[in-house]
């Protein structure tokens, strides 16, 4: 083989793994978007607020609860840590250090049950800010806090990857 042929052969294969990269990419994405609007999720804004004490969007604490609050950091290979202990009526920060999205809910997979009150259906609704459910994918950067007011052990998980899960047991 002259140099020339080996030179086109490594540009060709170079376009090859690019577009393999490329369609691996999007096909993930195409599918988190499919999952989304299967379940009704829009991947816009995280849901707004309504004022309950049982969740909350906020990531800058006063110091009066500062000491009620706990982070779950989501990687690459899921939460760390995956179980925690606190008290009740603590808040319970989940952040992405991921470039997935991640999803955090109550356990079981896939309805969000678990929590008292809480379930997918009750996403993109009035009462969403309520229940244990981003109801969204998160993107690397963002978080979710949820205040945890139910005494109990409750597993929790990815909704967009179910084999990374945990567990907040409230006293």
């Amino acid at each position: 083989m002259n140099k020339s042929s080996i030179v086109v052969m490594v540009i060709a294969l170079i376009i090859i793994v690019a577009a393999i990269g490329y369609f691996a990419l999007n096909d993930r994405q195409t599918a988190q978007n499919s999952e989304n609007n299967a379940t009704g999720q829009n991947t816009g804004s995280a849901p707004t607020p309504t004022g309950s004490e049982n969740s909350s969007t906020s990531t800058n604490p006063t110091d009066d609860n500062a000491a009620n609050e706990t982070t779950i950091v989501y990687s690459d290979s899921g939460f760390f840590p995956k179980e925690v202990t606190v008290k009740k009526g603590s808040m319970v920060t989940f952040k992405n250090e991921s470039l997935l999205k991640m999803w955090p809910a109550s356990a079981k997979h896939p309805t969000h049950e678990v929590y008292p009150g809480s379930g997918i259906t009750k996403c993109n609704t009035p009462v969403a800010s309520t229940i244990f459910d981003a109801c969204k994918g998160m993107s690397l950067g963002e978080n979710w806090s949820f205040t945890f007011n139910e005494v109990g052990s409750w597993a929790y998980h990815d909704h967009l990857k179910p084999t990374y899960f945990g567990k907040i047991t409230v006293e």
